[in-house]
């Protein structure tokens, strides 16, 4: 597998690893096995060569789904 077919992996699969991501992310907050109280994005841009509607607003864990509860949703903002 090389880089190209990787990256045309997650441009096609964007929703299903998003709702991956987030539910894996809320069952572990639900059994106290992380917390939000840091969070950190890699690959994240330099200020002097970005606008600010580049940047992620802060996650908000009430933006996440209960465990077994339905569609959380996305923050606004993210990339």
């Amino acid at each position: 597998m090389n880089y190209h077919t990787l990256a045309a992996f997650r441009v096609e699969q964007t929703d299903i690893l998003d709702r991956l991501l987030t539910e894996s992310v809320a069952a572990l907050l639900a059994d106290g096995l992380v917390t939000l109280a840091a969070v950190a994005q890699d690959g994240m841009r330099v200020r002097a060569s970005a606008g600010a509607a580049s940047y992620p607003r802060p996650l908000d864990a009430r933006a996440l789904p209960r465990r077994g509860g339905g569609p959380g949703r996305r923050p606004q903002g993210r990339a």
